[in-house]
C-alpha cells in the first residue's frame, strides 16, 4: 500500500504537475481446482440500496500485506540503505514482526472469514548478493503460502512490492545504467521470477508482478523522493520500459511455468478521468521529449495503455535516442529480445483509495488521513475498467489511514469505508463488471514507506511503542466480518454505516 511516506512523495508529483490520472465463509478450493467466473459475478440483478444483490460464493475476499512493511528486520533492500541514508522519519526496523508472527495473522484473517490472504515476497532476502539463493529464505515464503493454503486461504503473491535487491543500484557493468534504468535488471528479475514461481506454484495461482508501478516508477525516476532518487525524465522512460518488459516477460515466465496462472499488475488508482490525455498522445507530440510532455505522460495510465496497445507509448523514442552503448547493434540483442505487451494481463488489478478535488487536498497529500474519501469513485473505475478490457477485476487494495489510529475530522470511520466502497463495488458489479475479488489494506497496522502515523490495519499494532506488538481488533474487524458473512453489503449494514453525514 502506498502510506503516509509514499503519498508525500505523491504530493510531491502532484505538486508539480503529476497528479497521475491511473488517477463466504466457506475456504476455497485448491489454486488448480479455482473457479473464477466469468459473468457479471452476482446471483440476481441490481434491485436498489434496499435489496442489495450478494456475491458468489467463490468472491475473492481478502486482506492485503506486504513484505518489508510487514515482516521486519530486512537488511538487503534499496529501502533499507535509503533509510540508513537518513531519507526517512522512522526506520522499518522489526515492523509488525509478521516474518515471526504470520501464522497469528493468518489466523486473524481467517476469523473474519477471509478466503484469500495477498502477501509479497522479498526478493533481496531470497538474492542477498548476485547469484546467491538463500534457500532458507526460499523455503520461509514457501511455509508462509502453504500456512494460507491449509487455513482454507488462496494465496495471491506480489513478486516486487516497491523493494528490490540493493545491489542492482551499483552499475557494475559500467554502461552507465543501474537498477530500473539497466536492462540488465530485467533479467536478474526473470531469474527470479523462474525461482520463486518454480517454488511456490504448488500453492499459488495469482501473482502480481510488480505493486503500483505506475506510480512507482514516477515518484523514484522522476520526482526522485524514493530510492533510488533520480530526478531524470529519460531515467523515468527507461524505468518505464524495462519494468512494462520485464511485466510482459514474467508473465511469459510464469505460464510457461504454471499455464492456468492467473497473472497482473496492480495499478496505483487516482479517480477516473474520461478527459485525461493518453501516454502516446504525448509522445507523438513534437515536444515528446521535453520534461513537459514526460511530465504529462506520467499523470496518464501509461502502464495498463501500453498493455492495451502492446507497446509503451515512449518505445520508438527510446530505440533512437536512449538506448545504453552496448545495446545500439539493434533491439533484438537486448536481454534476448523485446516482446509484445499486448494483453499480458489475465486480470486487472488496482488499488482504490481517495479522490483529489482541490488544491489544499493536494498540498495535504502526505497525511493520508487527510485525503479526500470518495467511495462513490469505485464504481466509475469499475465499469471503466469492464469497458475498456473485459477482463476479471480484482481491487488488490482498499483501506482509510488514520492518525496513530485517532478519528478522522471528517468522520469517516473503518466501518463506514469499507460498507460504502464494497457497496458502490456491488453496483458496479450489477451493471456487468466482472469483479472477482475485494482486499482490504490491511491486515495490521505495519510500515508506511517512511514512517509509522500512518494507520490502515484492521488491527491494530503500536509498532514503536509496545514490545510485544499486540494485535489489536479496530471497528473495523467486525464489520468486515459482517460484510463477508453477508456475501456482500445488507441494507441494514448501509444504514448503520452510511458514512458523514452533511450538517443540517
Amino acid at each position: 500500500m502506498v502510506l503516509r511516506a509514499l503519498t508525500r512523495l505523491k504530493a510531491s508529483l502532484l505538486a508539480a504537475g503529476l497528479l497521475l490520472a491511473t488517477a463466504c465463509q466457506a475456504p476455497l478450493p485448491h489454486a488448480g481446482q479455482l473457479q473464477i467466473p466469468l459473468g457479471r459475478g452476482l446471483q440476481q440483478p441490481q434491485l436498489g440500496t434496499q435489496n442489495l444483490p450478494r456475491t458468489q460464493d467463490r468472491f475473492l475476499w481478502g486482506v492485503s500485506s506486504a513484505g518489508y512493511q510487514a515482516e521486519g528486520n530486512e537488511r538487503n533492500s534499496q529501502w533499507y540503505y535509503w533509510e540508513l541514508a537518513g531519507k526517512t522519519q522512522h526506520k522499518a526496523g522489526r515492523a509488525v514482526d509478521f516474518y515471526n508472527r504470520y501464522e497469528e495473522d493468518i489466523l486473524l484473517a481467517k476469523d473474519m472469514g477471509v478466503n484469500t490472504f495477498r502477501l509479497s515476497v522479498e526478493w533481496s532476502r531470497i538474492e542477498p548478493h548476485p547469484g546467491v539463493i538463500d534457500r532458507e529464505q526460499l523455503a520461509f515464503y514457501k511455509n508462509l503460502v502453504q500456512t494460507v493454503r491449509k487455513h482454507g486461504m488462496e494465496p495471491m503473491v506480489t513478486l516486487v512490492h516497491f523493494t528490490y535487491p540493493h545491489w542492482l543500484d551499483f552499475d557494475t557493468d559500467k554502461d552507465g545504467l543501474s537498477g530500473w534504468d539497466d536492462p540488465d535488471t530485467v533479467d536478474a528479475y526473470l531469474d527470479y521470477v523462474s525461482l520463486v514461481t518454480r517454488e511456490l506454484s504448488p500453492e499459488v495461482r495469482f501473482w502480481i508482478t510488480f505493486n503500483e508501478p505506475n506510480i512507482w516508477i514516477p515518484i523514484a525516476h522522476l520526482a526522485g523522493q524514493t530510492p533510488p532518487g533520480r530526478r531524470n525524465p529519460f531515467s523515468m522512460l527507461r524505468a518505464a520500459r524495462n519494468v512494462l518488459q520485464a511485466h510482459a516477460r514474467a508473465y511469459d515466465r510464469i505460464h510457461g511455468i504454471q499455464p492456468h496462472a492467473m497473472v497482473s499488475a496492480n495499478m496505483f488508482q487516482f479517480m477516473y478521468n474520461p478527459f485525461a490525455r493518453s501516454a502516446k498522445s504525448y509522445a507523438a507530440s513534437p515536444q515528446a521529449l521535453s520534461e513537459q510532455s514526460i511530465q504529462g505522460m506520467a499523470e496518464s495510465n501509461w502502464f495498463m495503455e501500453a498493455l492495451e496497445e502492446g507497446q509503451f507509448a515512449y518505445e520508438p523514442h527510446l530505440q533512437r535516442y536512449l538506448e545504453p552503448a552496448h545495446f545500439r547493434g539493434g533491439v533484438s540483442a537486448m536481454n534476448g529480445s523485446m516482446v509484445s505487451l499486448l494483453g499480458r494481463f489475465d486480470y486487472v488489478a488496482f488499488d482504490y483509495y481517495y479522490r483529489f478535488t482541490k488544491l489544499s487536498e493536494i498540498i495535504n497529500a502526505h497525511d493520508t488521513w487527510r485525503m479526500p474519501i470518495y467511495p462513490e469513485g469505485m464504481y466509475n473505475v469499475l465499469m471503466d475498467y469492464q469497458r475498456r478490457f473485459r477482463k476479471p477485476i480484482v481491487i488488490a487494495e482498499n483501506g482509510i489511514g488514520t492518525f496513530n489510529n485517532e478519528p478522522r475530522a471528517d468522520g469517516w470511520t473503518r466501518s463506514d469505508h469499507i460498507v460504502q466502497h464494497v457497496h458502490h463495488m456491488q453496483r458496479a458489479m450489477a451493471d456487468g463488471a466482472n469483479v472477482i475479488g475485494y482486499y482490504h489494506w490491511s491486515i495490521t497496522d505495519n510500515y508506511e514507506w517512511g514512517s509509522f502515523d500512518s494507520r490502515f490495519g484492521l488491527y491494530r499494532v503500536e509498532a514503536l511503542n509496545d514490545a510485544e506488538l499486540r494485535r489489536i481488533p479496530t471497528d473495523g474487524v467486525a464489520t468486515y466480518k459482517a460484510v463477508i458473512s453477508s456475501q456482500g453489503v445488507t441494507p441494514e449494514l448501509l444504514q448503520r454505516f452510511p458514512g458523514p453525514q452533511p450538517r443540517p
